[in-house]
Order: C-alpha cells, then sequence, then structure tokens
C-alpha cells in the first residue's frame, strides 16, 4: 500500500509541474500576442505619422447662429453642424445648460 501511495503523490507532483508549464507557456503566448498587436499599431503611426487620431475626438454640436455647444445633437436643432469640442470652445461656444451635466462638457 505504502508503494502506490507514493506512485499517486509522484504522480500527482508531475501534473502540478505541467500544470505550471502550461500556465507559464499560455502566459508567454499571451504576451507575445499583445506584443505584436502594439508593434502593429507603431508601425501604423509610422506609416501615417500624419494621420490625426481621431478616436480619442470629442465631438459636440453647434449651430451657425447659437453661442452654446451640445452633446445631443436633438438639443441642438436641426441645422446642427458636428465639430470637435476643443474647436467649438475656441470659436467661444460655452456648454448648454441642459447639457453641462455630462461629465466631457466641463
Amino acid at each position: 500500500m505504502g508503494v502506490g501511495v507514493a506512485s499517486i503523490s509522484i504522480l500527482f507532483g508531475v501534473i502540478l509541474i505541467l500544470f505550471g508549464v502550461l500556465i507559464t507557456i499560455s502566459g508567454i503566448a499571451i504576451l507575445k500576442k499583445n506584443k505584436t498587436k502594439r508593434s502593429a499599431a507603431q508601425e501604423m503611426q509610422e506609416i501615417n505619422p500624419n494621420q490625426d487620431n481621431t478616436a480619442n475626438m470629442v465631438y459636440v454640436f453647434i449651430t451657425p447662429t447659437g453661442k452654446k455647444y451640445h452633446k445631443d445633437p436633438g438639443c441642438a436643432g436641426e441645422k446642427c453642424i458636428r465639430v470637435d469640442i476643443n474647436e467649438a470652445k475656441s470659436k467661444g461656444y460655452t456648454a448648454c445648460s441642459k447639457c453641462e451635466h455630462f461629465y466631457f462638457l466641463k
């Protein structure tokens, strides 16, 4: 009976070691995959260095006759124009009192 328990203990130890190796290999594969994704993004930036990063822009809506900018185009009216929030601010527009509760308009 002692031999059986020893064999089971050894087998259990081997299984734990193999499981640890599997987790390590999986972690390395994930790290390599993430590194590849970052490298591809960096390559795209190097290929198009003058390309605007519009994904980070915040857009608001203005009207030609108004002085307020809006998050909701319905609040701005039918003749609203979508612009970057920095452009609206640089033209003297201020936040609409109905829209100012949105965090990025403050």
